[in-house]
């Protein structure tokens, strides 16, 4: 029994509901659940940064996945490195002052040494913000 046209569309479109949502709860599960004080003065796309290399501490999170979690919905341009790139650069200078370091695994994606992880959830627990 073939489908009408609108049965199937109807049933495509309930599909890719259920996928975007299935997206939206993975995404959700690779950050870290912790906000960081306001005075380092993060961007969203920073706060966002720090979060994901959280949650991966120790592991290197590649280029490619945090293209995909940071600028999700986007192309990828020529260039998506130096979004990434740019938005590390920043977050260190950020986050010198408290100790934590972002580092680069090179030509493979960014880090967080266990040391800085331990600080940032010690900064966020002392600041009730876990």
């Amino acid at each position: 029994m073939r489908e009408s046209d609108a049965a199937l569309i109807r049933r495509l479109r309930d599909k890719l509901d259920e996928q975007a949502e299935e997206i939206r709860q993975l995404r959700a599960m690779l950050v870290a659940p912790v906000r960081f004080p306001r005075d380092w003065r993060l961007t969203p796309q920073e706060h966002n940064l720090v979060q994901v290399l959280l949650a991966n501490t120790p592991r290197t999170v590649p280029y490619d996945r945090l293209w995909d979690l940071l600028v999700h919905g986007q192309e990828r341009d020529d260039q998506p490195l130096n979004l990434i790139k740019t938005l590390a650069c920043r977050a260190r200078a950020k986050l010198r002052p408290v100790d934590v370091e972002i580092m680069t695994h090179w030509s493979v994606g960014y880090y967080l040494p266990r040391e800085s992880a331990v600080r940032l959830w010690e900064v966020t627990r002392a600041e009730g913000m876990q």
